[in-house]
């Protein structure tokens, strides 16, 4: 069920959101990196992080840098 093979493509959809986006991915994790570099490039507000030395599981292989992308993102927002 939860299989991108099995999960509809909304990627068009994206397009449509006029909201800041932040999506974040591993740079160990070549199929999701790659997945959040073309969902960020389709959003209006979108914003790519690869976070270094991290793959599948973000928060729990690094969440300290995790949460400085966070923090880094929401701080602009405010400016």
């Amino acid at each position: 069920v939860w299989s991108l093979g099995t999960q509809e493509n909304l990627l068009p959809r994206l397009r449509t959101l006029q909201l800041p986006v932040l999506w974040l991915a591993g740079d160990g994790d070549e199929t999701f990196a790659r997945l959040a570099r073309e969902g960020a490039a389709a959003l209006p507000r979108g914003e790519c992080r690869l976070v270094e030395g991290a793959a599948h599981r973000v928060p729990w292989e690094a969440p300290e840098a995790l949460l400085a992308c966070c923090r880094t993102f929401l701080n602009r927002l405010e400016e």
